[in-house]
């Protein structure tokens, strides 16, 4: 049982810390890229610790072209499209001027999906209305203890009863804000 109660505890943390390196707010966990501020200015001219957006009026291919040219070349040639799927299936549907799609499914089992020549990674606690274009390993460190997660059994406390105490450490945050780009879909929905 403590097997299997081990792996759903692990599949749980996951979520949780995808959401956090999303959206999380540094508080008791990481703080999450969204949560930093975004500003439509160009990287000399923003603030360290500020996000360059750009704003769209709705999805469209030129967007997420303007996006991947806003990173400069170091940043971009290492770069990942961060979306949830709800985004991606709209992606998806979008189309160059020769109406070729512009997304390309992998090629073989375990490759990610190509948007624009870069790959894709689905995070699916982003918002719909938010696809995030970076070199994230310049851009975001994440500090992952090495013990994992702990789990320690406690059958004394209460008897009758078996417990399983659990806790792992991450932290996260940003530490060059020119790597990572933010396309903000106008409106609830990126369709």
């Amino acid at each position: 049982i403590l097997g299997w109660l081990t792996s759903e505890i692990a599949d749980t943390f996951v979520d949780t810390e995808e959401t956090d390196l999303v959206s999380g707010d540094g508080s008791k966990k990481a703080k999450g890229f969204l949560s930093y501020p975004r500003d439509t200015q160009a990287d000399k001219v923003r603030a360290f610790g500020t996000l360059q957006k750009l704003e769209a009026a709705s999805l469209e291919a030129d967007s997420l072209i303007d996006l991947k040219f806003l990173l400069k070349n170091k940043y971009r040639k290492n770069s990942v499209w961060v979306m949830n799927s709800t985004t991606a299936a709209h992606v998806q549907k979008l189309k160059n001027g020769n109406g070729d799609y512009i997304w390309r499914e992998r090629l073989q089992a375990g490759d990610p999906d190509m948007l624009l020549g870069l790959p894709v990674h689905y995070l699916e606690f982003m918002p719909d209305n938010i696809i995030g274009l970076g070199d994230f390993k310049r851009g975001y460190f994440i500090i992952d203890h090495q013990t994992g997660i702990r789990t320690r059994p406690d059958n004394i406390t209460e008897p009758g009863f078996y417990k399983v105490h659990t806790d792992k450490y991450l932290g996260g945050g940003l530490v060059d804000s020119n790597a990572i780009k933010v396309l903000e879909i106008k409106g609830t929905k990126a369709g």
